[in-house]
């Protein structure tokens, strides 16, 4: 009864029974266990000291988290604090916090009071605006907690400097064709716009769009837009234009067959183009059946409207894509 009384007030005894009938199985298995109750009660210990273990990892399976808030906002040339905090209630020694990166003018420093929770401060004075992403780390004896924090640093006046929430894409087109970039960006104020190719400004270009009518292939390159206001500046990532000479390739239909009223034959042309097929009954009246964009310059083409007709034509254009 004593046994039974200890092992419900006490959680690590009761794991450790649970590990008892293999013990048992491994005593009568071995005569040199039987023959020496030390060896029992020292196998017995063993058993004890792994369950313990396991105990413990399970009891301390919960994970502590930094808690600060997850934005925070200076002012370039002021001074700026904030406090990374945990929801450890333990007064660990040896915690450690990081912050990477910072903005210039700021650091991080660890904090183990005797009485609380230990905690960091970044602190100091930026000296430069702009928009980061610093990663927090706290580091404790068995565990780590990690969090995102946005940071903005303005400038001084409280103006928000431009960031840009859509980028250009990159575009593949045929000589003669239109290549169009657009940008997107918010800040405070009037913002104002540069598109570049290969970094030298392009004259004239800007707007939050840049539309390159009838393209030539030395139009080719790498275009960005730079985006300014009165708080800074921010330039987008590089977009690229690739400007090919099309292949004259003719159009032609291949030889028709014909299986349960099914009319199958294979168009093939130019890559990148949009084919219409058109059938006749009597060669006066073309009637347009079908419209694909053969990305590869090849159509597989079936037409299972035929009736009563005695026969049908067909032929195929290209229309403007």
């Amino acid at each position: 009864m004593n046994i039974l009384h200890e092992l419900k007030l006490t959680p690590l005894l009761l794991a450790a029974l649970l590990q008892l009938a293999p013990i048992g199985k491994v005593v009568q298995l071995s005569p040199a266990l039987v023959a020496s109750p030390a060896a029992i009660v020292l196998k017995w210990f063993v058993a004890v000291a792994a369950v313990a273990g396991s105990y413990h990892a399970v009891s301390g399976a919960t994970t502590t988290a930094i808690t600060s808030a997850r934005t925070a906002t200076g002012t370039n040339g002021m001074a700026f604090t904030y406090r990374v905090t945990t929801s450890s209630k333990k007064k660990d020694k040896g915690v450690f916090f990081t912050a990477d990166p910072l903005p210039a003018g700021l650091s991080v420093k660890t904090y183990e009071p005797a009485n609380v929770s230990s905690y960091a401060l970044i602190s100091g004075t930026p000296a430069e605006s702009g928009a980061w992403v610093v990663h927090l780390v706290a580091g404790f004896k068995k565990e780590s907690a990690e969090l995102d924090l946005a940071l903005t640093i303005l400038p001084k006046g409280g103006l928000s400097p431009p960031l840009i929430t859509s980028q250009p894409v990159s575009q593949y087109i045929s000589q003669g064709q239109t290549a169009t970039f657009v940008v997107a960006a918010t800040g405070t104020g009037t913002l104002t716009y540069q598109w570049q190719l290969d970094g030298t400004d392009l004259p004239g270009q800007t707007n939050a769009i840049l539309a390159l009518r009838n393209a030539q292939t030395g139009q080719s390159g790498e275009y960005s837009v730079v985006v300014r206001n009165t708080a800074g500046l921010v330039t987008s990532d590089p977009a690229y234009l690739f400007v090919e000479i099309p292949v004259q390739v003719p159009l032609r239909l291949g030889l028709p067959t014909t299986e349960n009223r099914v009319v199958r034959f294979q168009v093939t042309g130019p890559k990148y183009a949009r084919y219409v097929l058109w059938f006749s009954p009597d060669l006066a009246g073309w009637i347009p059946v079908q419209t694909n964009l053969a990305a590869d310059g090849v159509l597989e083409f079936n037409d299972s409207t035929i009736s009563s007709e005695a026969c049908r034509f067909y032929r195929a254009t290209i229309e403007p894509y």
